[in-house]
C-alpha cells in the first residue's frame, strides 16, 4: 500500500501519530465512568458483566435498549471478563482503537491523494483534534471508535480492490462494513461513499458500478430495518429535523474551526422555526456551500468529495438530535461523537491546503502546522479531563448553557452515590427551577422514601409521573405507595400502566397482584403472579401466593 514511501519515513511517521494520541489521551486514562449511559451500557449492564454464550447470544438478539449494537456490547464484555469494573480497561481499549483509526486515516488518505504529507496532516488533525474527544475519553463513546475501527479499513478494502482488481479486497470490504454496522449502524450510508470515492477517482457511473454495490446496499438496508425496530418513536416533523440539521452541520463546522466551549450537551431553547434567525442562516449556508462546491467542480472535485463525505457519515445521526427527556419540549442538535468519522472530509481538504503552502512556503508553512497541532493537542489534553467524572463533565456544561436542567439533575444524583443527599436535593431543585422534570421528581421521591416521608415521596412520585407519563419506574413506585396507603383502586391504575410501559418490569408485576389481592380481584391476581412467575420461574413469593390463591 505505501510502496512508493521509504520504511523509515513509515515508521516516523507512525510513531508520530501514536506519540500523539498518548501524550494529549494518556492522562485520561485515569478517568472514571460517568453518569451519562456509563451505567446503561457497563455497570448497570447484566448482560456486559456475563460472559457466556447465553449472555453473547442475548447481546447480538437485543437493543442497548435503542440502539443495535451488539459487537460495541461484546468488547464491553471483553473488558469486564479481563478487569471488571476498573474504568481504566475500558478508556485503555477505547485509546487504543483511536490510535489505529488515526493510523487507518494515514492510509486511506494516503490511497486517495498519493501524497504523504497529505497522509500526515489528516492523521495528525483526526488524532488530536479536540471534537473527537467525546468518542475517545467517554467510554460509552466505544460504539463509535469501534465503528470507525472498521468502516476506516473497509475504505482502505475497496480502494485497494480497486486499485489491484484482487476480488480478495472486495470481499473483506464487505466483511468489515458488516462489523461496522454490528457496532453502530450510522455507517450505514458507507456504499455511497464508496460511489463517491469511485467518482473521484474518474471512474465513470456505470451498471457494473452499480451491481458492485448492491452488498453493500443489501447489507445496508437489512441493518437499517433492524435499527428501525430499535428506536424509540421521535415526535419531531421533517421540517424540524432538517432546522436542527442544517444547524448541527454548520455547528459541527465551526467547532473544526474552532473546537472551543464544547459541551456532552447542547440544548437549544428557541422555536424550531425556519423565522429563527441562526437556523435561517444555518440553512441558507449548507445551501450556500452545496452550490458553491458543486460549481467548483469544473476547476477541482475535492471540495465536493470533502462536502459530500461530511454530510454522508453524520446524515445518519441527525436522526438523534432533535430528541429528549421531555419529548418536544426538549431539544439537543448536537454530541460532539457525532463527528467523529465526519470530520475526516474537512481534515482531507486542511490537509491539502497545507500540502499546497508547503510546496511555497515550506518552512513558515511547517511552523504554522506545528503550531496548529500543538494548540489541538493542548485543547484536546483539557478537554479530555472534562470527561473525569460526573461533576466534572456536567460541571462544565453548567458553565456553557447555566440553564441546563439536565446538567443539574445528573450532578444531583452524582451527589447522592457520594452521601451527599442535601447537596443532591439541592441540584434537584435548582433542576426543577429551571424547568418540571421528571426525573429530578423521581430523584426526589426516592430521597423522601429513604426518610421514611411517605407522604412527601407520594407527592414527588405524583410529580414525576405528571411530568413523565411514560416512566414505568415512577408508575410503580406511585402504584405501590399508594396500595400500602390503601388507595388501592388509584394504585392498580399506576401499576398497570407500569406494566403496559415495561412488561419486563418483574416489581410491577408484583405490586399489581398485591393492590389486586388488596380489592379481592382474586383472578387478577393469579394472572399477575403468574406473570411474575414467567418473569422468574424461581421467584418463591409470587409461586406461595399462587398456591395460596388457587
Amino acid at each position: 500500500m505505501f510502496d512508493s514511501l521509504a520504511r523509515r519515513d513509515l515508521l516516523l511517521s507512525g510513531g508520530l501519530i501514536v506519540l500523539a494520541c498518548i501524550a494529549v489521551y494518556a492522562r485520561s486514562l485515569g478517568n472514571g465512568f460517568v453518569g451519562w449511559d456509563d451505567g446503561l451500557l457497563v455497570l448497570d449492564n447484566a448482560l456486559v458483566q456475563e460472559f457466556s454464550f447465553r449472555s453473547i447470544f442475548q447481546v447480538f438478539t437485543s437493543y442497548d435498549p435503542e440502539l443495535y449494537i451488539p459487537l460495541t456490547l461484546f468488547t464491553f464484555q471483553l473488558n469486564h471478563l479481563f478487569a471488571g469494573l476498573s474504568p481504566w480497561i475500558y478508556h485503555t481499549t477505547n485509546l487504543l482503537l483511536h490510535m489505529a483509526n488515526s493510523l487507518f486515516v494515514a492510509g486511506f488518505a494516503y490511497l486517495l491523494f498519493k501524497r504523504g504529507w497529505v497522509a500526515v496532516a489528516t492523521a495528525l488533525l483526526f488524532a488530536v483534534h479536540p471534537l473527537n474527544t467525546e468518542a475517545v475519553a467517554w467510554v460509552s463513546g466505544r460504539k463509535d471508535v469501534l465503528m470507525a475501527f472498521f468502516a476506516l479499513p473497509m475504505l482502505i478494502a475497496y480502494l485497494r480492490y480497486r486499485e489491484t482488481g484482487d476480488r480478495k479486497f472486495y470481499y473483506v470490504s464487505i466483511a468489515l462494513f458488516v462489523l461496522a454496522l454490528l457496532s453502530k449502524v450510522t455507517v450505514i450510508l458507507a456504499p455511497l461513499a464508496l460511489v463517491l470515492l469511485d467518482w473521484y477517482r474518474g471512474r465513470a457511473m456505470t451498471k457494473e458500478l452499480w451491481i458492485e454495490k448492491i452488498p453493500y446496499f443489501g447489507v445496508a438496508i437489512l441493518f437499517g430495518v433492524i435499527a428501525m425496530f430499535g428506536k424509540i418513536a421521535n415526535t419531531s416533523f421533517f421540517l424540524e429535523k432538517f432546522l436542527i440539521g442544517c444547524k448541527t452541520i454548520i455547528f459541527f463546522l465551526w467547532k473544526l474551526l474552532i473546537p472551543t466551549g464544547l459541551s456532552v450537551l447542547y440544548p437549544y431553547t428557541k422555536p424550531i422555526s425556519l423565522f429563527t434567525p441562526d437556523l435561517l442562516i444555518s440553512v441558507l449556508l449548507v445551501i450556500a456551500i452545496s452550490f458553491a462546491v458543486f460549481f467548483a467542480v469544473q476547476k477541482s472535485k475535492l471540495p465536493l468529495l470533502a462536502w459530500v463525505f461530511f454530510l454522508l457519515f453524520l446524515l445518519p445521526s441527525m436522526t438523534n438530535v432533535a430528541k429528549g427527556r421531555n419529548e418536544l419540549l426538549d431539544v439537543y442538535f448536537a454530541s460532539d461523537r457525532y463527528a467523529y468519522l465526519p470530520s475526516i472530509g474537512f481534515f482531507f481538504l486542511v490537509s491539502l491546503l497545507f500540502d499546497e503552502a508547503r510546496t511555497r512556503w515550506k518552512f513558515p508553512a511547517m511552523i504554522v502546522g506545528a503550531l496548529i497541532i500543538l494548540a489541538l493537542s493542548v485543547l484536546t489534553f483539557l478537554q479530555s479531563l472534562v470527561w473525569k467524572d460526573s461533576a466534572s463533565l456536567f460541571g462544565n456544561v453548567l458553565k456553557y448553557y447555566p440553564d441546563s436542567y439536565v446538567a443539574h439533575t445528573n450532578i444531583g444524583t452524582d451527589l447522592f452515590h457520594k452521601g451527599d443527599v442535601e447537596g443532591a436535593l439541592a441540584e434537584y431543585e435548582a433542576a426543577l427551577a429551571i424547568r418540571e422534570d421528571g426525573t429530578a421528581h423521581y430523584n426526589i421521591g426516592q430521597i423522601h422514601l429513604m426518610n421514611g416521608e411517605v407522604n412527601l415521596a407520594i407527592d414527588s412520585f405524583r410529580s414525576a409521573v405528571a411530568a413523565s407519563p411514560a416512566d414505568a419506574d415512577a408508575q410503580l413506585y406511585l402504584g405501590a405507595l399508594l396500595s400500602e396507603q390503601g388507595d388501592v383502586d388509584e394504585a392498580i391504575t399506576h401499576l398497570k400502566e407500569a406494566t403496559v410501559l415495561n412488561p419486563s418490569l418483574l416489581q410491577a408485576h408484583l405490586s399489581l397482584a398485591d393492590a389486586y389481592e388488596q380489592a379481592g380481584k382474586v383472578s387478577l391476581a393469579i394472572a399477575s403472579y403468574e406473570q411474575v412467575v414467567r418473569l422468574d420461574p424461581d421467584h418463591i413469593l409470587a409461586k406461595s401466593r399462587l398456591n395460596e390463591l388457587r
